[in-house]
């Protein structure tokens, strides 16, 4: 389920409103390196190996669409945003007139596309919760699909309890995972954008990563709440008998929590919906213990961690060093809090442009009930393999973490368990426009941020990025 921002209308305006006066100016973001456009980037892989084959068994071919994987579902909503950040930004600095405008119109589009619509941050967080029920050959259907503009909590929809039970039985690891799915989406979205952003030099600036920061911080502490229990006798309100207009979770970081501390316990035990109808989804706050409110509300500040990031209040990048053909030396640094199908997990990540290639380096801090365990990952993006030698160099994006997480990826576990996980994506360039390419990753067992499966798995793919 999604929290939308749609009862923030007034005070997000006003926050564009006062950008708008803030000193750094368009003028300003586009003197460098002016005659280099940031490129808008379409970019969709269209099968995505195993995941594809649940897609497919569940609605046909129809279903490499209707149920994307979290990589597809994620590349289609950051081609949006690609698009509606580069696209503005190029439409208002082609004309002099529109310049002094652009950033509250750059604002105000990102505050309207984050309402309830298809393909944004909040489709996103949704399709996120479904592919970790799809995996295990759940149905369901994502109510973004159908415009709900004016509803402040959004839901999956035409789910099963028998589904559910099953998960719960055969992995509680992912039936935890799945409620904090969600906001791990919009976090990865969040810093695709600002990576994109900082990998490019961009100049052109996107409040969705603070938008999706501060909601999702904001979702996770609400929960907590004491009055947060009239949310669920609205939906039950709303329902009635009809199981297929339950969702998915409830509010999702109730469910986390309690499926968290209750790895073991039936998914039957919660009890008969209010209408006698199926089986009570909705965790209330009154059936958590104080010690699960309070592990609750402490995640819900550690959220605001997120707000550590240099590059959503547009600082894209620091130059440590000025060369002679304009290609800096460029860094930034952000920090990270994610739920996870064990507990937690902060991160640090640390970004250099250095001799046109790009660089991530990060460090993991995973967390359970009783212990810290530690992770590290390295990324390139775009480095080109055979140039000066070839005549179409190769762009290669990467990935390689190690890390020790709790056995069983349980919170309760006491033990760590070392694994690892490797990807690589090569691109080839038919033209300046068009680029194929194959994905290949492996992974031990162990929970990554984005990817579908906990358990060990082999991952291909194919698909294009377009660069326009």
């Amino acid at each position: 389920m999604k929290r939308t921002l749609a009862s923030s209308t007034f005070l997000l305006t006003a926050w564009a409103l006062f950008a708008q006066t803030s000193p750094i100016e368009l003028d300003s973001l586009s003197r460098k390196n002016n005659e280099q456009k940031t490129p808008i980037i379409i970019d969709y892989n269209v099968v995505d190996f195993p995941f594809s084959n649940k897609s497919v068994k569940q609605s046909g071919l129809g279903g490499l669409i209707a149920n994307p994987s979290m990589s597809q579902s994620l590349n289609i909503t950051s081609s949006f945003y690609s698009a509606t950040r580069e696209g503005i930004y190029r439409l208002m600095n082609s004309k002099p007139s529109l310049k002094r405008y652009y950033k509250l119109t750059a604002e105000l589009t990102d505050i309207l596309t984050y309402f309830p619509i298809p393909l944004t941050s909040g489709w996103l967080h949704e399709e996120f919760h479904r592919a970790v029920f799809a995996k295990h050959g759940g149905y369901s259907y994502n109510e973004m699909n159908s415009f709900p503009i004016t509803k402040s909590l959004i839901s999956v929809l035409n789910d099963k309890d028998e589904d559910l039970i099953a998960l719960k039985r055969n992995s509680p690891q992912d039936m935890v995972r799945m409620a904090e799915a969600g906001i791990e989406g919009e976090c990865v979205l969040a810093n695709q954008i600002n990576k994109t952003a900082f990998y490019h030099n961009a100049k052109s600036v996107s409040i969705i990563p603070i938008l999706s920061t501060i909601n999702s911080a904001a979702y996770v502490i609400m929960c907590s709440g004491k009055k947060i229990d009239k949310e669920n006798n609205s939906m039950y309100e709303a329902e009635g008998s009809n199981i297929n207009k339950r969702d998915l979770l409830g509010l999702d970081f109730l469910s986390w929590v309690y499926d968290l501390y209750r790895p073991n316990e039936p998914y039957e035990n919660r009890g008969i919906h209010p209408s006698g109808v199926g089986i009570d989804r909705y965790i209330k706050r009154s059936q958590l213990t104080h010690s699960e409110l309070s592990y609750l509300r402490q995640q819900g500040f550690l959220q605001l961690i997120n707000l550590a990031n240099p590059m959503s209040f547009w600082f894209t990048s620091f130059t440590l060093n000025k060369n002679a053909n304009a290609d800096d030396t460029r860094a930034n640094l952000y920090f990270n809090h994610w739920l996870s199908s064990f507990g937690f997990d902060i991160s640090t990540t640390g970004l250099l442009h250095h001799n046109k290639n790009n660089y991530a380096f990060t460090l993991h801090n995973y967390a359970n009930y009783y212990k810290w365990f530690p992770g590290i990952e390295v990324e390139t993006y775009n480095y080109l393999i055979g140039n000066g030698i070839w005549k179409r160099p190769l762009p290669l994006t990467a990935k390689a973490m190690l890390w020790i997480q709790p056995e069983n990826q349980l919170f309760f576990s006491k033990k760590g368990t070392p694994g690892g996980y490797l990807e690589a994506k090569i691109h080839y360039p038919i033209n300046k426009h068009f680029q194929p390419y194959v994905t290949l990753s492996a992974k031990t067992a162990g929970w990554v941020q984005g990817n579908v499966y906990l358990e060990k798995k082999i991952n291909g793919g194919i698909g294009v990025r377009s660069y326009f």
